[in-house]
């Protein structure tokens, strides 16, 4: 198992929660256990999308409960573009 791998599930346990949280052991266990992940394959290609909340990409708004709430900053619309 992979440090990258443990952070993915932690990272999606932590989502659905409020404020600070933690995750437990059971949780990232329960979390492999329903979400085998399938043999990937290296040279497929996956569009993929990285909101960024610390100011870089997009307005700093604070915690985001509502997608209205992003305000991208129009050159980097343009620059990440496909």
């Amino acid at each position: 198992m992979e440090a990258a791998d443990i952070s993915n599930h932690a990272s999606g346990i932590v989502v659905g929660k409020l404020g600070t949280a933690t995750v437990t052991p059971a949780e990232l266990i329960t979390s492999f256990e329903t979400h085998k992940r399938a043999d990937l394959n290296t040279d497929a290609k996956s569009p993929a999308v990285f909101l960024d909340r610390d100011g870089t990409l997009m307005e700093e708004v604070g915690y985001c409960s509502d997608p209205k709430m992003y305000a991208f900053f129009p050159a980097s619309v343009t620059h990440c573009a496909c």
